[in-house]
């Protein structure tokens, strides 16, 4: 297996393979080129430059999860009186898709072809573990199911899609709690930032009257000895013009 494919996604990770699919050569590519295995070999190595490992197969496969989960979020918050959804890549693949319109021209072509590239993939993969199983085993003989065991194995996939469903939903509601807790943590700090500052401000204010005040009686003082020196010089003066003269 390779070791590229097999590595798990960090944010960090997610956040630069953005960056480059947003790029606008990337894109063009995307758009123009009849396969696209080319351009996810080209995101692929855009990554290596930063020390990204993951394989172009595997790049293709996050932006399509990304791309669903997107999707899914999007249809839902269109529905008239359904609770608002999102998750941390949202806003960003917004930027990227919301202006799209969807099954139109070009756009619709090349969704189509991008899906019909992947299912293509997924069942040539299917077909040669299907190969290697019968060259092991051998052929299998076609078995008849009952009706009992459709019915069976009908409702089994309705509860396993009924299972999946719930899960993402618990999924959905828990981003939507974190989300929630984020922007409260958020408007702490903005609280608290601002009452900080408002401190800052009186401790500001408080000097600039404490600093006021002390050159105020500086100045008092100032002038309280030149009238002590006027007057004393005044008295000076008064004292030697009444002496009487000496014998």
């Amino acid at each position: 297996m390779d070791q590229k494919a097999s590595a798990r996604w960090t944010d960090d990770e997610v956040q630069a393979l953005l960056s480059i699919y947003a790029q606008d050569d990337i894109q063009q590519e995307l758009k123009t080129a009849a396969r696209n295995e080319k351009v996810y070999a080209k995101i692929s190595d855009k990554l290596a430059e930063l020390d990204i490992e993951h394989s172009g197969k595997r790049c293709r496969e996050k932006l399509k999860k990304l791309k669903q989960d997107y999707k899914r979020i999007k249809d839902h918050n269109s529905t008239t009186g359904s609770e608002q959804r999102t998750n941390k890549w949202f806003d960003r693949l917004d930027a990227l898709l919301g202006d799209r319109t969807p099954f139109s021209g070009a756009a619709a072509v090349k969704e189509v072809t991008e899906t019909d590239e992947s299912v293509a993939d997924e069942i040539g993969e299917l077909q040669t573990a299907e190969t290697n199983l019968i060259g092991v085993f051998g052929p299998s003989k076609p078995r008849t199911m009952s009706p009992a065991e459709a019915d069976k194995r009908r409702g089994k996939r309705r509860r396993d899609s009924d299972f999946l469903d719930a899960l993402r939903d618990m999924e959905d509601a828990n981003r939507a709690v974190l989300q929630r807790g984020q922007e409260q943590r958020d408007q702490y700090m903005q609280l608290l930032l601002e009452s900080q500052a408002e401190e800052r401000e009186m401790r500001r204010q408080e000097v600039a009257f404490l600093q006021s005040e002390a050159e105020e009686t500086r100045s008092f003082q100032r002038d309280f000895l030149s009238v002590l020196g006027q007057l004393a010089q005044s008295l000076s003066q008064s004292n030697s013009h009444t002496a009487p003269p000496l014998d």
